[in-house]
C-alpha cells in the first residue's frame, strides 16, 4: 500500500503549493488505462489508423465500466490525500 509520504517529492510538494497543480508520473497504472480505453475504437466505430473516419471531435459515450479513484490511480489518490486528507 502506498503511503502519502512515499508519493510526492519535496519538489512536487513545493510546485503544488506554488502553482496549484502537479504532475504525478505513473499515477494511473497502464493496465487501468487499457481497461478504459481499450475498446474505445470498437465502441465509437472509428478506425484508429484512418482519421477520415473520425467524424466528431468529441464523443459522449455511456458508462460501461466503473472503478473508484483509490483503485484506478493509487499514486494519484495518495497525492490527493497528502493535501486534502483522506476520506472513504
Amino acid at each position: 500500500m502506498l503511503t502519502t509520504n512515499s508519493v510526492l517529492t519535496e519538489e512536487q510538494r513545493t510546485h503544488f503549493l506554488e502553482h496549484g497543480w502537479l504532475h504525478v508520473p505513473g499515477a494511473v497504472p497502464p493496465e487501468n488505462l487499457q481497461r478504459y480505453v481499450g475498446d474505445v475504437w470498437i465502441r465509437s466505430g472509428y478506425d484508429p489508423k484512418d482519421t477520415s473516419t473520425w467524424e466528431e471531435e468529441k464523443i459522449l459515450m455511456p458508462r460501461q465500466k466503473e472503478m473508484d479513484w483509490k483503485s484506478f490511480s493509487p499514486k494519484g489518490w495518495a497525492a490527493i490525500c497528502t493535501y486534502i486528507g483522506r476520506w472513504n
